[in-house]
Parts: structure tokens; sequence; C-alpha cells
């Protein structure tokens, strides 16, 4: 991306992977115009605005009303989802610093749900013949209750 239409004035380098590469190569060389210098255009003509286009693309893939902003959660989603690195993630997506970068890599449901079965297994695997270090000791049954304070000790009830 050139760096005087970019929204930060910094310019970025748009890597796509081979298969992505190949489909867009291949769908633009079927529309091509003879003498046209634009890749992308209708009928050798500019695109022009593209917020037209947008809502028809999305319309036809099943997904009105999706924004080109969603794709930027989308992208940090699966980048760091994927195991880039996150200072490769953070300069895919644009992003100068690592707090930028979490509002887009949100936390889902779904995110919560694979960590409660992660410590499951880890517990699972865990001896059971007592607490490490740092660990919580839950009361045996018949005791008197426990309860968590904010910081994550506990208190005797």
């Amino acid at each position: 991306m050139w760096p005087e239409l970019s929204k930060n004035k910094h310019g970025r380098t748009l890597v796509f992977s081979r298969p992505l590469l190949a489909v867009v190569i291949d769908r633009r060389w079927q529309v091509r115009a003879l003498g046209c210098p634009f890749v992308f255009h209708i009928g050798g003509k500019r695109v022009g605005t593209w917020r037209r286009r947008w809502v028809a693309a999305c319309k036809a893939a099943g997904v009105p009303g999706k924004l080109l902003h969603d794709l930027c959660r989308t992208v940090a989603r699966n980048l760091v989802g994927s195991g880039v690195p996150e200072r490769v993630a953070m300069n895919a997506t644009g992003h100068k610093t690592r707090s930028a970068l979490d509002r887009y890599n949100v936390v889902s449901t779904s995110d919560l749900s694979d960590a409660a079965g992660r410590l499951a297994d880890y517990l699972e695997l865990t001896p059971k013949g007592g607490a490490s270090q740092g660990e919580l000791r839950l009361p045996s049954t018949g005791s008197r209750a426990w309860h968590s304070t904010p910081d994550c000790s506990t208190s005797r009830q």
C-alpha cells in the first residue's frame, strides 16, 4: 500500500498466500482488458466508488451487512489464532501498538470455552496428592465455606 493512500501515512506490503494469489490472478486474467492499466476494473474503466460494489459482493456471498472493517478483526484473530507472532500480526494489520491489536483480536465465547477445556485437561494430568505452590486447595466436604477475595487469595468464613 502506498504511504499516501494509507490512513497513517505509512506504506505496507500486502502478501498473498500462494493459493489466494492464484485465485486472484486467475479471476483478474479472465476479465482482463487489453490496454487497461487497472487490475480491478469494470469493462476497462476504473471501479470508482467501492461501497456499492462491496454491498453487492456481500449480498452475493450470503453475508449482507458485513463491513469492510469486519475483515480487520477477522484477520487479526486468524493471524494470532494460527500462531503467527503478535509482532508480525501487528505489521500485517498495520497496528502500531499492542493495545490496538488487542482491540481487534477480541476474545470470543468459544475462546473462553476452549480455555476451560484446556484447564480441565491440565488438571486431569495434575497429581491429586496435593496442591503445588500457588494452587487453591478446595475444602473437603462438610467443612466451612471458602470465598475468593478480589486478589485471588482465599479466606475462611
